[in-house]
């Protein structure tokens, strides 16, 4: 955690990229055997709507650190991250190196993320499935548990956030979802979730 003057303008800089989604805090206070550890910025989402757009964060910026200082911060990072799952952790040597595109998911579906980013559905009976996709004409879904090939509605109406969120029952089992979406132009999505109840 340097001091010098590349140092602070590398998490000035950080903190603006993601003023707009992330509320930010410097030299962050973490718990590590024992002792209390600061990390350089630490960004947690500053709306509920980003919640299912953008993932939390902390980075170090290592401008000027040593070798045993990067390795102290590196595990500052770990700990971070074993407390907030979903986040992600950058060790970098200048903003630039800062990627944004880690920090968006892909929101086929409203689900937990893992921490390489993947959806992981975890059902039971009446689960609700909800998806965010922002224009829609249709919304439909194929179980195969039954052996059925008829596509059935998700939606009839979008939410005020221009969400479709339904509940449907599944019966004990193991299913194969096909979720698809369809936007006025004709182009569609579709996302396959395999869950078992």
């Amino acid at each position: 955690m340097g001091q010098n003057k590349e140092h602070k303008q590398c998490v000035q800089n950080i903190n603006n990229k993601v003023k707009n989604t992330h509320s930010c805090y410097k030299e962050y206070p973490i718990f590590r055997n024992g002792d209390v550890h600061f990390l350089d910025i630490v960004g947690h989402l500053n709306s509920s709507e980003n919640e299912n757009l953008y993932r939390p964060f902390s980075a170090e910026c290592e401008c000027g650190s040593s070798r045993l200082q990067q390795n102290s911060n590196k595990m500052d990072l770990l700990a971070w991250e074993k407390q907030n799952k979903s986040g992600v952790i950058f060790q970098i040597n200048n903003s630039e190196e800062f990627d944004l595109g880690k920090l968006k998911i892909n929101n086929d579906l409203n689900c937990k993320r893992d921490l390489n980013g993947d959806c992981v559905v975890e059902a039971s009976k009446g689960k609700t499935i909800k998806n965010n996709k922002v224009v829609k004409k249709s919304n439909k879904y194929l179980d195969s548990f039954d052996g059925s090939t008829k596509w059935n509605t998700l939606c009839t109406r979008l939410s005020k956030n221009n969400e479709c969120i339904a509940k449907k029952s599944f019966k004990s089992g193991t299913h194969n979802l096909k979720i698809m979406v369809m936007d006025k132009a004709g182009n569609s999505i579709q996302k396959d979730v395999n869950f078992v109840i």
